[in-house]
């Protein structure tokens, strides 16, 4: 997930390096206005056509750039909706929780899942101090924390060597 982090400033440079460019050929441009000689008109339509080359891979650029921006977003705002906690605030377009107090919109996928792993470590930990835990005990919990956030018809069954099966 953390790729986001790479690709968007990447693009970023780029596009910020193709619009100087495209900036100083445009000042070309303007020093070629008022062509004298043939030399002089092939340069400016050269100019014009790198001109007009850049401005496309600009616009394709910016294309990608907002589509990752997007994706990112929509990606950010999923882990937030589904990450099981309740007390979730998305006034204004915030993306917070109450209960494990991170900041979904603005803080780093890294710590989103330092913290993740912090408190999967903290449940083990809870549950091993009540005993040895088996599947009955692990197949509880997983009912409680899925009637918790689906409602009261959802049911877990788990046997030994299964895999758990999560039904409505």
């Amino acid at each position: 997930m953390t790729h986001g982090f790479i690709v968007i400033p990447l693009l970023f440079i780029s596009f910020l390096l193709l619009l100087g460019f495209i900036r100083s050929l445009e000042a070309k441009l303007e020093e070629l206005r008022a062509p004298k000689g043939r030399n002089q008109m092939s340069e400016y339509l050269e100019l014009v056509r790198q001109n007009t080359e850049l401005r496309n891979e600009r616009d394709s650029l910016l294309t990608c750039l907002n589509a990752a921006e997007r994706e990112l977003e929509t990606a950010r705002r999923l882990l937030w909706l589904r990450h099981g906690h309740t007390g979730l605030y998305g006034d204004d377009g915030e993306m917070q929780c109450g209960q494990c107090v991170l900041d979904f919109k603005r803080q780093p996928l890294d710590e989103i899942e330092a913290n993740f792993k912090r408190q999967a470590l903290k449940a083990l930990a809870a549950i091993s101090e009540k005993g040895v835990m088996n599947c009955l005990t692990a197949g509880e919990l997983l009912e409680q924390s899925l009637r918790k956030r689906w409602g009261e018809d959802a049911k877990v069954t788990a046997a030994v060597g299964d895999g758990l099966d999560v039904s409505d």
